[in-house]
């Protein structure tokens, strides 16, 4: 069993298909196949197994009879539509990766907004042999004055030119 952590940062996830697919919307997807990277919450969104998001946080169900390709990893995904791959039409990743391969000229486009966000935080197995109410409430103390203070902010800039440490409004 874990516990969490306040959340440090927050992504959207989004659906990214190739420009010249022909595909406006989530319901043009089915019976076409989607990459997902293997063992995420993107694949769990795809196929309806394991995904546990709040039911606030998820904007969209996967269309009707949508294939799944899984891969190692959603930018194996991406590098497979940009080296001319073609068994899927497009892939599921998070806004952060869809805004860089666009932005790298790979030949994708995001389709339309948000399907689901998730909060991230740090995980603490409950069954350690210390301890751990102190230690999580430690972390917290840290994690919110990282945010006060403008670290994970500052962090997040460099890392992917977007603040994503601040709760979605």
């Amino acid at each position: 069993m874990l516990t969490f952590t306040v959340p440090y940062y927050y992504y959207y996830a989004v659906i990214a298909v190739k420009n010249d697919s022909g595909i406006n919307t989530l319901a043009d997807l089915s019976g076409k196949s989607l990459c997902v990277a293997a063992s995420t919450t993107y694949e769990s969104w795809l196929t309806g197994q394991g995904f546990d998001i709040p039911a606030a946080d998820v904007f969209a169900q996967p269309p009707a009879n949508v294939k799944e390709v899984p891969l190692d990893s959603d930018q194996e995904c991406a590098q497979s539509i940009n080296a001319g791959r073609n068994d899927f039409v497009g892939y599921v990743t998070a806004n952060t990766v869809v805004d860089a391969n666009i932005a790298a000229g790979f030949p994708v486009v995001q389709l339309g907004g948000p399907i689901y966000r998730e909060s991230l935080a740090a995980a603490v197995d409950k069954s350690s042999s210390l301890p751990i109410d102190s230690f999580v409430s430690e972390l917290n103390t840290i994690i919110t004055a990282m945010h006060s203070d403008g670290t994970l902010t500052s962090l997040s800039m460099k890392s992917f030119q977007v603040d994503m440490t601040q709760a979605p409004k």
